[in-house]
């Protein structure tokens, strides 16, 4: 399994790969290698792995690597039954089944709202699908994307969910310093187009508006085109209204959703959506744009709003943040939402998966 995600402070695909990881490494049917794909950060795969596990590096820059798998198969990964790249990317292999992730469409669908190495994933996916690689998604949202854009048949194609990081022991305290104390709408994510921030600020002014002590805490490390954020920010007025705090540790987050009024996802486009089921697990009411798998993951345990509809998010906050018996009925149906959502079972499924991919 390419395990260079754990090179990296952890995003949601890190999270995956750690849990995967976790896992496989303690089931003795299984004999778990871990690869990366890096010239410099690979040197410190072994101290990210579960112990035990053996490591191999691909000792070049992984954009290299890409540039390679998108003209020849080489270099190649050989010895083994199943080799799965959980970020889009899997190599060629020699005689192994392949495993490809793949999160959302977004590079086929915007790719000018990703990253020029993004922009790669598309070719890169033909090219392993061409040598018959299996997908994984993680929504049937994604899962069916996939099947109609390559015309795949479903037993091509396997859906597993994600699991949720369960709430941990928060100290709320600790989320409202990053708001001087003040009551706050919670956001999470890397500062970029797909998360639309803009929606969100122009929804929060119109609720600033009517609750000016409220705050909007936006917990994320500014990403690619994040003038966009900029822009609206000096639109809006809001100014200290908006609080960003760049990368925050996983008990900062968790500190800080259990801290907050409410969550708030504005994404235009989601292949899954761990931060809202995080939100859920505090018992926090979640709003969220309707956007690709969203609605699939939450059902009905957030209030879901039009993508890009300022106003219909502003009225929903206000619903979220006002409403008593609202606030009430997200928290209970939020904490059983997010408790369907557990690496555990996600990885049983997998496990089961690649046994019956080797057969």
């Amino acid at each position: 399994m390419d395990m260079t995600a754990l090179l990296s402070p952890l995003t949601g695909v890190g999270q995956m790969v750690r849990a995967y990881a976790d896992q496989l490494a303690t089931d003795s049917r299984f004999d778990l290698h871990a690869y990366a794909v890096s010239f410099r950060g690979g040197k410190r795969l072994e101290s990210v792995v579960p112990h035990g596990v053996s490591t191999s590096v691909v000792p070049v820059p992984a954009r290299l690597a890409h540039e390679l798998w998108q003209r020849v198969d080489w270099p190649k990964v050989a010895g083994f039954d199943v080799v799965h790249g959980p970020n889009f990317v899997v190599p060629p292999t020699r005689g192994a089944v392949e495993v490809v992730t793949i999160h959302d469409m977004t590079a086929w669908r915007w790719p000018d709202m990703v990253t020029a190495d993004s922009r790669r994933y598309p070719h890169l996916v033909e090219r392993a699908l061409e040598r018959g690689a299996f997908v994984h998604t993680a929504s049937d949202y994604v899962a069916i994307e996939v099947q109609e854009t390559y015309g795949l048949s479903a037993d091509r194609v396997r859906r597993i969910y994600n699991g949720t990081i369960p709430a941990r022991a928060a100290d709320p305290s600790v989320g409202l310093r990053f708001s001087d104390g003040h009551p706050y709408v919670l956001a999470v994510g890397t500062i970029e187009p797909r998360k639309d921030y803009p929606t969100l600020l122009h929804a929060f002014a119109r609720v600033h508006s009517e609750f000016p002590d409220l705050r909007l805490v936006v917990a994320g490390n500014e990403g690619w085109g994040s003038g966009d954020f900029d822009i609206a920010l000096r639109q809006t007025g809001l100014g200290d209204a908006v609080v960003v705090t760049g990368y925050v540790t996983d008990q900062q987050r968790h500190d800080l959703m259990a801290g907050a009024e409410c969550f708030a996802y504005s994404s235009l486009y989601e292949g899954f959506g761990l931060p809202p089921l995080e939100a859920m697990s505090h018992g926090v009411p979640v709003v969220a744009a309707a956007a690709g798998a969203i609605p699939e993951v939450v059902g009905d345990a957030a209030l879901l709003v039009p993508v890009g509809d300022s106003a219909a998010f502003a009225d929903a906050l206000t619903e979220a943040i006002s409403n008593s018996e609202t606030r009430v009925t997200l928290s209970a149906r939020g904490t059983l939402r997010s408790a369907m959502f557990d690496w555990s079972t996600s990885t049983n499924e997998l496990k089961a998966w690649y046994l019956e991919l080797i057969q």
